[in-house]
């Protein structure tokens, strides 16, 4: 992040001061009493057994009363990391005060290892629900220099999220970010000028935002570009000559993806990802990992808005950009799933499973591998019975994992059947039997799978397979 190391953010700084409120002004309240918020009186005063079974059962503001509890040491021992569990269940419900609460852990560093960036993130998504404290903290970093700041508060501004829309204000913010060299704010600038949106349109404006964001590589910037010169700018046919001879720091294959984002709305049939230039900047910038493009992909992708709809492959982007923090992302992915969405369960299942966007919970990925197992997902029941051999999430039991093992081979998986011949082998969960063991061996090995086929090998070189 941009001035990070010079400035640290001073988010430490803002988080000792609150942190110094509380101790010295709130002794006996929780962060929410800190930044003007107080629980419900029908939550605050229920016993601590009742608030954590209605937060285990999803109520937001029980995570966020229970996350103050462990926070503060009120009525249970005081533990922060338990505290950030809780504020992340609700924060990834939306729940804006929950996702404040967890930006100022990640700012002061309670709880966890203090990131300014995870920070940011979770004041944003605050803010961007009108969460006018959320909007002060990051104003508050704004002004401190940061850059990724600067550009959050120039699109509250330009939207008018927890702000009252103000498109000089939006500029301001924007310009401040785009002079720290910040693709982004350089692109919007470029893209507003261009279009002469709050502002008097000027080419040579919109160009020079443009040619900055290029030199960093930013496709979009490389396609208004291409667009202004299509349209008769000479300036821009200069650029693109240029960038063309000299590269001028921009990668090769950005230049081609840029030609490809010109001719793909003549070339491709309506519909595809070529037919349009925004719909290849979104699949290119995806592919490039921008975590919005991917969102915004998935959007596309779930929606049918401007592509063939297409369920396997809204959740394959919603994954990938759950998978780097997107809140949204993983909303979609819960909600997917809860309706029965099986491709969704598996996703969030293996992202539980390795702690990919989201923090590691084996028993949570145990719940998904089972919902998806149970509506017949090979991958899912073999994997759940690898979790109850190994007692992981799940409590042991070499029964259960016999019978999800053994559905996952009669549906023909044959790492399913290999396994299961072992288990006849050695008796691991079922009556040692090796003439089963070998039915299970050759099944695996009529589909090729090189561990069972070198296992018949041996078996019949003893007589024990024909």
């Amino acid at each position: 992040m941009t001035g990070c190391h010079a400035r640290h953010f001073d988010l430490t700084v803002l988080a000792a001061v609150l942190l110094s409120t509380a101790s010295c002004s709130f002794q006996d309240q929780s962060l929410r009493g800190v930044i003007g918020w107080v629980a419900p009186k029908e939550v605050a005063e229920q016993g601590i057994a009742e608030l954590r079974a209605q937060a285990e059962e999803g109520l937001a503001e029980a995570q966020v009363n229970l996350g103050d509890r462990y926070r503060s040491g009120r009525g249970v021992a005081q533990d922060e990391a338990v505290a950030v569990a809780w504020y992340r269940l609700a924060a990834e419900q939306g729940h804006a005060e929950a996702q404040v609460a967890l930006g100022f852990t990640y700012a002061a560093g309670r709880g966890v290892a203090l990131d300014e960036v995870e920070a940011l993130r979770w004041y944003r998504l605050a803010a961007e629900q009108g969460h006018a404290g959320a909007v002060t903290w990051i104003r508050r970093i704004s002004e401190e220099g940061s850059a990724e700041a600067q550009v959050a508060l120039g699109f509250f501004y330009a939207h008018g999220r927890g702000v009252a829309p103000d498109a000089g204000e939006a500029m301001a913010w924007y310009r401040r970010a785009a002079e720290q060299g910040h693709a982004e704010a350089q692109v919007t600038l470029g893209s507003t000028y261009a279009a002469g949106r709050g502002v008097a349109q000027d080419e040579a404006e919109a160009l020079r935002g443009f040619r900055a964001a290029v030199a960093s590589g930013d496709v979009l910037a490389m396609w208004w570009i291409h667009r202004t010169a299509e349209q008769g700018s000479a300036e821009a046919a200069v650029i693109i000559r240029g960038l063309n001879a000299a590269g001028d720091g921009v990668a090769p294959d950005a230049i081609e993806t840029v030609r490809w984002l010109g001719l793909g709305a003549e070339q491709d049939p309506v519909g595809t990802i070529g037919s349009n230039p925004a719909r290849w900047w979104y699949h290119r910038a995806a592919q490039q990992g921008s975590v919005e493009a991917q969102a915004g992909l998935a959007d596309m992708y779930a929606s049918g808005r401007g592509l063939t709809q297409d369920a396997g492959e809204a959740v394959f982007w919603y994954r990938r950009a759950a998978e780097q923090g997107h809140a949204e992302a993983m909303r979609w992915l819960h909600r997917a799933a809860d309706e029965g969405s099986v491709v969704a369960q598996v996703v969030l299942a293996g992202m539980y499973d390795d702690g990919r966007g989201v923090s590691q919970d084996a028993a949570e990925a145990a719940v998904w591998y089972r919902r998806a197992a149970e509506q017949g997902h090979v991958v899912a029941q073999f994997t759940l019975g690898g979790m109850y051999a190994d007692g992981r999430g799940v409590p042991e039991d070499g029964g259960e994992a016999v019978r999800w093992v053994r559905q996952a081979a009669e549906q023909g998986f044959s790492e399913a059947q290999v396994n299961l011949g072992g288990r006849y082998l050695d008796g691991r969960g079922v009556a040692q039997d090796p003439a089963e063991a070998v039915v299970w061996y050759l099944l695996a090995a009529e589909q090729a799978h090189e561990e069972a086929m070198q296992w018949v090998r041996q078996a019949a070189e003893q007589g024990l397979a024909e």
